[in-house]
């Protein structure tokens, strides 16, 4: 098991109102800017990062993203887990010519390098596990959300 601290029921959200990857970002600043999560700079940054290393993953039976910044704009560290409203358009990671259409985000805010990398793993193995990807499409709320990642992690 994985760091669980990194998640909070006050920073899982089961209905997002975004239309893309950067109107995700960008609405998703505030919040981490006031629970003291993420400096100023942090929004700039991670859209810039997003721009040049688009973070959309081609997963099944859903595409999802695992936006994430540089650690130093980063306070305290956090993950802000998303289930949009609607599916948001990202570009996919390794090939931003193809559009993803995520139905779930992670927003990762980590502090270290080294524990960036660790998570940005476990995430993945999560994403591609069906059981996994099938129980997340199945969370009726932000509750069973953060539930099923805090027990998973």
């Amino acid at each position: 098991m994985m760091r669980t601290d990194f998640f909070s029921r006050e920073l899982t959200f089961g209905d997002f109102e975004a239309i893309d990857s950067l109107d995700l970002i960008r609405k998703a600043y505030p919040i981490l800017l006031e629970k003291s999560k993420v400096k100023p700079s942090f929004l700039d940054a991670i859209l810039a990062r997003e721009i040049e290393y688009p973070t959309g993953l081609p997963t099944v039976p859903f595409g999802v993203a695992i936006p994430h910044g540089n650690t130093e704009h980063v306070i305290e560290p956090c993950m802000m887990l998303i289930r949009p409203r609607h599916p948001v358009k990202f570009h996919e990671m390794g090939n931003d010519a193809n559009v993803i259409y995520a139905h779930f985000i992670v927003l990762m805010c980590l502090k270290e390098e080294k524990s960036q990398i660790g998570t940005l793993s476990r995430l993945m193995e999560l994403f591609m596990n069906s059981e996994f990807m099938n129980a997340l499409l199945g969370c009726k709320d932000a509750a069973e959300i953060f539930e099923l990642f805090y027990s998973s992690f």
